[in-house]
């Protein structure tokens, strides 16, 4: 379609851009593969099954429901013991056969889910395929492994336990579908290799440091123990025997001696690994000590012997923990920084979007007060002035209260007491300034107001209370207001903007380390939920359920003794129960057989430096990241230099003041108008709009075109919006929260974001990076089709306005005529007064009555059409009114009425219309033959007699009779292109009145008489606007109609409709008959 639209669009760019466009289409199509289009060899972008596929997996229900499953499997995935034969399963929410049909109900439903995206992606072959995404590699992963475990594939064994661990990959299902984790992870993934290089190289150094801790401490750390009496330089030999403890003279008993290692040493390399591990970490203080008494070998310590050791432990605490570890945190807060952008435009860019995210336009939610005292006080409040004050009070009742202390004087706590009570009230008054400035829902619609309010309400409750220390506290509430004098401080205000701005994703983070914890608190209760208590593992820490195991991971991370944990849970024979079972503890066990014992797992010594790298090193550290992104962030943006060709970017004063020139446009919905875009760019600044630094417009043919693309692209994402608010219709939680969502005041409505960044990529592409314009690729293709649609769509616009144009400059042609004679034909002007005249004494006696002139209207009762058919000459069988009227030799304007109801009830009325914009109608018919006027009456006027319709009564109480409502219809003598008439109608009013008129053609001024005195009967038409009534089916409103016109009555015949046209079709005959011979005539006398 686009050839045949090239002549609409008059640009010579324009053109070139949609040719190259259809160019490179055209290319595609012929280098295209049809088997491209093609997945599971067999399925087509049409076939019926993909496409039903494909509704299901974009469907909001289906998506819900998904989501429903994930947090039900995460919720069983936390009620699931340590071993399904575990005792104690009656005490559970839910008994393990219940547990085990919902997982096979829930492991169905995600296999449904994988089935419909293979079915409507493809696995492997389009870009968009399932398995092309990592996120459904680990979905698939997760989902095999939930079938082998239903089928129990592995019963038994290191691989039945391995595949019961996988199960606690499901919570990264929650992460696939949050969008603020997915780019925490996105920076987590973009860090990945970095922090690969520095795990090498911690444990390189870790292997260092161990092999010189063997070769140093190899055999030197041994002790007797108990160690009394054995002193250096004795050492093993003497450690023997056995030593009194308590005491001879009673209670005492014998503890014999051994000659041991403690558990952090240097003997072996992997003793030594632990032991560096442990100083890397930072729990090396036992260590420290027991390196520093080290001797010989085979002698017992001294105190400080080999104190230079120490530096060597010192040596490896600098460079493993404050600067290798502490590299991970530089490697976070650079996969922070890389998604700022590597390049200026990228940097600009994505500042850009996140500020035009957090200087959106914000509605208050409840409307200020617009009365002047509101105005007056909130001007009080914002000024300078008061804030000093309020802050001055502030800071003065700080030091009050700082100056406190214990066994004060009576002068001085009756002081403390009265500054209280004064800086108390000076909070109630200005919680009542800012109710009388903002009204109630002020301090809902500004957060420092509301935190005010919170303040004042604790300080009353303190007040309130009887307790003395409760007072006290609320006393010390009013401390918190210093929070919001920080932001009149710069530095500290950057501080608390950042603290402030790092909330949102705050939450994300939590969420992230909580769903990291539960995955590892998973595998912890299924591998070591059941081992026996140890140094550490016991009441305080262990993984018996899944509560103590989030407890514990917590109580590891801030600090506890996770390496004696760690050595508690990798406990083996023959120093714990493999099994408690027949088969592993003989005849002589006497309870009942279980598939578990107390013994941990040699694998726990990696799974728990592999928890405190990810849990502590890497989790721990999003903090800091976070933080430093946010604190950039906003350094960046006070250090901004503006200017008005945004060359280092927008700063946030320049969007601010998008953000308000956009709320003028948005009527407080938050969104625009599609058809406000020109107004828009006329008032926006350079570059995003048309007003440089002056004030002045700058609107070249260049920025014509780029309007018109802009303008296409905003369609195209409107349409994108409606397809997909169509999809969630669908969803039942989109009828539940509908009510919620603002609502849009236009039917094209374009939210801030959209415009913004719209207006950006045509208006300034030098700031938009060169990877968003290649994803743009296909974007820009369907906006250049856009602006074709846009041209035509344009175009028929441009031929109705034309159209509309002429017929309102016709119509007030029409209404300058009709003016016009109104205002010289003295009858109708007459009329006009008494009318008035009239209704304002209906006014004036309902006001009287004290009743509303409205609640006098009568409604007509009926409503029916006189049709008026057109004339082109007198009817041969009239009697003219004048001659009806000769009958009277004195006629009265009464008399004129009376007359006119007597022959319309007989014979058919012939009119013309008189006013100056109906004039050139002429003549018409009609019949009020079957007409009752019911409801009409006479009123008799000094001049003039009108037969009007009652419609007001005296009294509202008065029961009156309805009234009937003509209206008036014209037949048309339109033709179709083939020359059939076409019987249409038009309406052209309600009959308001009939006015009869006598006046004398002679009349003497000297005399004051008049020689021949005549009767004229007008029918007035137009809109009874004050009526608030409808017509029945297929009528029209009288409301709407604004036509006025006067017809004057002409005569009276009792012609048919028929015989008047037959008579007229007869006349042009001989008409065209008599120029046909006329013409012939001619012809013979020029021959002759």
């Amino acid at each position: 379609g686009g050839s045949n639209v090239m002549h609409l669009v008059r640009d010579d760019t324009v053109k070139k851009l949609v040719e190259s466009v259809q160019l490179q289409k055209t290319k595609q199509k012929a280098t295209l593969n049809l088997d491209s289009d093609r997945i599971l060899f067999c399925l087509y972008r049409e076939h019926p099954i993909r496409r039903a596929a494909t509704y299901c997996v974009q469907s909001a229900t289906f998506q819900a429901l998904i989501m429903a499953s994930i947090l039900t499997s995460c919720v069983l995935l936390a009620l699931t013991p340590a071993h399904r034969d575990l005792p104690g399963d009656g005490e559970s929410v839910i008994t393990l056969e219940q547990q085990r049909w919902i997982d096979l109900a829930l492991t169905i439903a995600f296999t449904v889910e994988f089935l419909l995206a293979v079915l409507s992606t493809g696995l492997l072959g389009p870009r968009d395929a399932y398995f092309r995404s990592l996120w459904n590699v680990v979905d698939f992963v997760v989902l095999v492994f939930a079938w082998v475990d239903e089928f129990t594939l592995f019963e038994g064994g290191s691989l039945a336990k391995m595949a019961r661990m996988f199960r606690a990959l499901r919570p990264l299902r929650l992460m696939k579908r949050n969008v603020g984790m997915r780019i925490i992870i996105d920076a987590l993934i973009d860090t990945l290799p970095p922090v690969l290089y520095v795990t090498v190289c911690a444990a390189v150094n870790v292997f260092a440091s161990a092999v010189i801790g063997v070769a140093v401490l190899g055999g030197r750390m041994h002790r007797c123990s108990p160690s009394e009496g054995i002193e250096y330089p004795q050492g093993k030999v003497e450690c023997a025997g056995a030593q009194v403890k308590g005491g001879l003279g009673g209670g005492g008993f014998l503890l014999p001696r051994s000659w041991h290692n403690p558990d952090a040493h240097f003997d072996s390399l992997e003793a030594a690994l632990g032991s560096m591990i442990r100083v890397m970490f930072l729990k090396y203080s036992v260590l420290l000590e027991d390196v520093m008494d080290v001797t010989e070998v085979d002698k017992s310590p001294r105190k400080d012997a080999s104190s230079w050791v120490a530096g060597l432990l010192i040596l490896n605490v600098v460079v493993s923990s404050l600067l290798v570890l502490n590299i991970f945190v530089g490697f976070i807060v650079d996969g922070f920084n890389a998604n700022k952008g590597s390049s200026d435009a990228e940097i600009y860019y994505n500042r850009f979007l996140i500020q035009i995210q957090k200087n959106r336009p914000k509605h208050e939610f409840f409307p200020t007060p617009k009365n002047i005292y509101s105005s007056y006080v909130r001007t009080l409040v914002t000024s300078q002035q008061f804030t000093t004050f309020s802050a001055t009070g502030v800071m003065a009742n700080v030091v009050f209260m700082l100056a406190d202390h214990a066994d004060a004087t009576a002068e001085f706590q009756s002081m403390m007491n009265t500054q209280n009570d004064f800086f108390f009230g000076l909070l109630l008054f200005e919680i009542t300034l800012y109710t009388l400035a903002y009204g109630p829902g002020g301090f809902f619609n500004d957060a420092w107001k509301g935190f005010d309010l919170l303040v004042a309400v604790g300080t009353t409750a303190g007040y309130a209370g009887e307790n003395p220390q409760l007072a006290q506290f609320a006393k010390s509430f009013r401390l918190m207001r210093v929070v919001r004098l920080m932001k009149m401080i710069g530095p500290i205000r950057i501080i608390l903007e950042t603290m402030l701005q790092s909330i949102p994703q705050l939450a994300n983070i939590l969420l992230l380390i909580l769903l990291v914890y539960s995955m590892f608190a998973v595998v912890f209760v299924s591998s070591y939920g059941t081992v026996r208590y140890g140094y550490r593992i016991g009441p305080t820490l262990n993984f018996e359920n899944f509560g103590n195991a989030i407890l514990g991971c917590y109580q590891m991370i801030t600090g506890d003794e996770w390496m004696d944990a760690m050595a508690d849970c990798a406990i083996q024979p023959p120093f714990c129960t493999q099994q408690f079972s027949k088969a592993f503890l003989g005849d002589s066990y006497g309870g009942p057989d279980y598939s578990f014992g107390d013994c941990g797992s040699e694998l726990a010594r990696p799974w728990f430096l592999l928890f405190k790298l990810v849990c502590e090193s890497v989790m721990l550290n999003l903090f800091i990241g976070m933080i430093l992104d946010n604190f950039s962030f906003i350094t960046d943006e006070v250090a901004h230099v503006e200017d008005e060709e945004w060359s280092m970017g927008a700063s946030k004063g320049q969007v601010i003041e998008l953000a308000s020139q956009f709320m003028q446009f948005d009527s407080g919905t938050s969104f625009v108008s599609l058809s406000s875009l020109h107004g828009i760019l006329l008032d926006l600044s350079i570059p995003l709009g048309y007003r440089n630094v002056k004030g002045e417009v700058i609107y070249t043919p260049h920025d014509r075109i780029v309007e018109r693309f802009i303008r296409a692209e905003l369609n195209v994402i409107l349409r994108a919006e409606r397809i997909e608010a169509a999809k969630q219709e669908e969803s039942r939680l989109y009828w539940l929260t509908k009510h919620l969502t603002r609502k849009r005041t236009f039917n094209a409505g374009i939210s801030f974001s959209d415009l913004v960044t719209t207006l950006l990529y045509w208006r300034l592409p030098d700031m938009v990076p060169y990877s968003i314009k290649a994803t743009r690729r296909d974007r820009v293709e369907e906006v250049s089709l856009m602006m074709q649609a846009v041209a035509i769509t344009d175009f028929y616009r441009m031929l109705v306005a034309r159209r509309k144009c002429r017929e309102t400059k016709e119509t007030m042609h029409q209404r300058i005529q009709f003016r016009t004679w109104s205002i010289t034909d003295r009858h109708y002007t007459r009329r006009l007064q008494e009318v008035n005249q009239l209704k304002a004494d209906e006014r004036e006696q309902a006001r009287r009555r004290r009743q509303r002139w409205k609640d006098l209207q009568v409604l007509p009762s009926e409503q029916r059409y006189i049709d008026f058919h057109p004339l082109d000459d007198l009817p041969s069988q009239m009697t003219l009114h004048d001659d009806v009227m000769k009958a009277h030799r004195a006629p009265k304007p009464q008399t004129g009425v009376e007359t006119f109801l007597q022959s319309s009830r007989e014979s058919k009325v012939v009119l013309r219309f008189i006013d100056g914009r109906n004039a050139k109608k002429g003549l018409v018919i009609t019949s009020f033959q079957e007409e009752s006027w019911t409801g009409w009456h006479s009123v008799r006027l000094p001049n003039d007699s009108l037969y009007v319709p009652l419609r007001r009564k005296k009294r509202k109480e008065h029961v009156s009779e309805p009234w009937l409502k003509l209206d008036v219809r014209m037949r048309t003598r339109e033709s179709n292109r083939f020359g059939t008439r076409l019987n249409k109608w038009k309406e052209i009013g309600v009959i308001l009145d009939i006015q009869s008129v006598v006046y004398n053609e002679g009349w003497d001024e000297e005399k004051q008489r008049g020689t021949d005195p005549k009767n004229i009967v007008r029918v007035n038409v137009g809109t009874m606007r004050d009526i608030d009534t409808t017509g029945g089916a297929g009528r029209q409103d009288s409301r709407k109609l604004w036509h006025d016109g006067v017809l004057e009555v002409v005569g009276y015949t009792n012609m048919s409709i028929k015989e008047i046209e037959a008579e007229r079709h007869l006349r042009l005959a001989r008409l065209y008959r008599q120029r046909l011979t006329g013409a012939e005539g001619e012809k013979e006398g020029g021959e002759e």
